[in-house]
C-alpha cells in the first residue's frame, strides 16, 4: 500500500502519471523508491492479522503506523445473521464432504438411498439420514446457544469438533 501525505491510500495508481523528467508510468510497482518519494508517495507494509472468518471480517480499512510504515487491516465482529448463515454452510459442507468421500454426490444423494433394497446402499442411506439428523440437531442447538449468548461463537474447528461422526454400516 502507498500513502500520499499520510492520508490517501493507493493500492494502484488511479491513472497514468508523469514523472518530473517527462517519463510516464501506469503502475506503482514500475516506480523506484526515489521516484515514489519524489511524488510524495510512501510505501507501507500491509499486515493482515490472524482471525477466524466465521466470527470476524475484514472491513476494508486500515490502522496506520507512520513510524514503522505499516498498514494493518481492520478486523471486526461479523453480524449475527452472517455468522448463522456461515455456520449452516460449514455444517452442510461437513455432511456433503463425508458423503462424497464414499462416492455419493452429497448428503442428499446418500439419504435418498434410505429406502433402497440394495444390501449396500439401503443401510448406508439409513445411516446417512440418522447422522444428518444428529448433525443438524447439534448444529441448531449450538446456534441457539450463540443467539442466546450463553456461549461464544465457535470457531470453524470447534464447530466441526462438536459434530457427530458418521458411522458407516
Amino acid at each position: 500500500m502507498y500513502l500520499y501525505n499520510n492520508t490517501e491510500q493507493y493500492e494502484s495508481l488511479p491513472e497514468r502519471i508523469r514523472l518530473p523528467d517527462g517519463r510516464t508510468r501506469t503502475a506503482l510497482n514500475e516506480l523506484l523508491p526515489a521516484e515514489l518519494e519524489e511524488l510524495g508517495l510512501i510505501e507501507y507494509t500491509t499486515i493482515t492479522p490472524e482471525y477466524d472468518p466465521l466470527i470476524m471480517q475484514l472491513t476494508g480499512g486500515y490502522t496506520l503506523d507512520h513510524e514503522n510504515k505499516t498498514a494493518t487491516k481492520i478486523v471486526t465482529n461479523r453480524p449475527e445473521d452472517s455468522i448463522k448463515s456461515d455456520m449452516v454452510n460449514v455444517i452442510q459442507n461437513y455432511l456433503d464432504t463425508e458423503a462424497k468421500e464414499h462416492y455419493y454426490d452429497g448428503i442428499l444423494s446418500l439419504c435418498s438411498y434410505a429406502t433402497s433394497t440394495n444390501p449396500k446402499f439401503g443401510p448406508e442411506g439409513r445411516a446417512g439420514v440418522i447422522w444428518r439428523d444428529a448433525c443438524w440437531t447439534t448444529g441448531y442447538a449450538i446456534m441457539a446457544e450463540v443467539k442466546a449468548q450463553t456461549r461464544a461463537v465457535p470457531t470453524i474447528e470447534e464447530l466441526l469438533a462438536e459434530m457427530p461422526l458418521m458411522v458407516w454400516p
